[in-house]
């Protein structure tokens, strides 16, 4: 296949790309040059800036496209336009496109987004439109929420096995059977690429199967093998303590958060149905399409090679799809161990950028 990936040299895309290659597709990447030019030197590169400038689009000729780096709906008016003759255009949205995720409450592909255009969610969501406008039949959306993996800029996710690892008495968010959910950046990028070549359109959420947070964190501990003996502390207590939700401690949202409670909660059932040669709700067609994959309990992990080390994480934390509890990203971060209620102060990490969202005190990351 031909490929064209727009961005491609940070997290997603840049496993997309890989990916791409390794099974022997012609692969172009369209990006501004400012990062990973030492990357993928078997692909094109093609300088572009999709505020201002695709003319180095013109004349492209390609089988499908992945944009992995659209943001408002001028760049996807320009990119739709520029790739007007393309098949296939796949576009890597977010569930935070969602104007409300009430407590409680699953929701699906259907539910109401934001709307205007102010914020990350918001302009995402006017990029799903300009997009559906310019090719009515023929677009296909995804929409991840939390993306863990190897080359995660973030390191969101990456502070739980990292914490864990350290071992001693770890904060534990909320309740233990609190839902959460995340996927393996690798097996979203399986997955995107499966879809281009099916020829699959819609929307889609892109999120693995529900697990709790114990299950989690247990599985954090089993895979690294230490004494980490999980302190649990509910909402109130944590936001008593001033506790910073999602930026603070990654992946806790209070259940009760009127807006945000239930963001975790999003439904794959579409997407389990779309798995390509996979018959609607077959559990392993499924897990094999990179969604639905579970925690493996008591698994350690295999070295981790070079990846591990040019991120900072240790490398007996490292883990693998299928399983999603994947902790390779970040840098290592100067986590103090302290008892009792300073367990807050052991759990703190750098602070990622938050995004404030309108009408609503809460601080969320982006979901990307």
């Amino acid at each position: 296949m031909k490929l064209l990936v727009l961005g491609g040299t940070v997290f997603l895309g840049r496993h997309i790309v890989a990916q791409a290659l390794a099974r022997g597709d012609e692969v172009t990447l369209l990006h501004r040059g400012r990062r990973g030019t030492n990357l993928f030197p078997q692909a094109r590169r093609l300088i572009g800036d999709r505020d201002v400038d695709l003319s180095a689009l013109q004349g492209l000729d390609v089988d499908a496209v992945i944009d992995c780096s659209g943001y408002t709906a001028a760049h996807l008016q320009r990119s739709a336009e520029a790739l007007a003759r393309v098949p296939r255009y796949l576009f890597v949205s977010t569930i935070s496109v969602g104007a409300a995720f009430p407590p409680g409450v699953a929701y699906d592909e259907d539910t109401p987004r934001l709307s205007g255009d102010e914020g990350y969610g918001a302009a995402k969501a006017r990029a799903e439109d300009a997009l559906l406008a310019a090719r009515p039949g023929r677009a296909t959306i995804v929409r991840p929420g939390l993306i863990v993996g190897p080359h995660d800029p973030t390191g969101r996710f990456t502070h739980w096995p990292l914490r864990t690892a350290r071992g001693g008495e770890v904060l534990a968010p909320g309740r233990p059977a609190r839902p959460v959910q995340f996927i393996d950046v690798r097996d979203l990028a399986a997955w995107c690429l499966r879809l281009v070549d099916a020829g699959t359109t819609g929307v889609f959420h892109a999120v693995g199967d529900t697990v709790t947070m114990q299950e989690l964190l247990e599985s954090c501990r089993d895979v690294a093998g230490t004494d980490a003996r999980l302190r649990w502390m509910d909402d109130a207590a944590l936001l008593a303590a001033g506790a910073q939700p999602w930026s603070e401690l990654p992946l806790w949202i209070p259940e009760s958060d009127p807006a945000f409670g239930g963001m975790l909660l999003a439904r794959n059932r579409r997407a389990r149905a779309a798995g390509p040669g996979h018959a609607a709700g077959d559990r392993d067609g499924a897990r094999h399409a990179g969604l639905g994959a579970q925690p493996r309990r008591g698994r350690r992990a295999q070295p981790a090679g070079d990846d591990a080390r040019t991120r900072g994480c240790p490398a007996q934390i490292l883990i693998r799809a299928p399983s999603s509890i994947t902790a390779l990203s970040g840098r290592r971060k100067k986590l103090a161990t302290l008892p009792a209620l300073r367990l807050m102060a052991a759990n703190r990490r750098s602070r990622q950028p938050a995004m404030p969202v309108p009408g609503t005190g809460t601080m969320v990351s982006r979901l990307r």
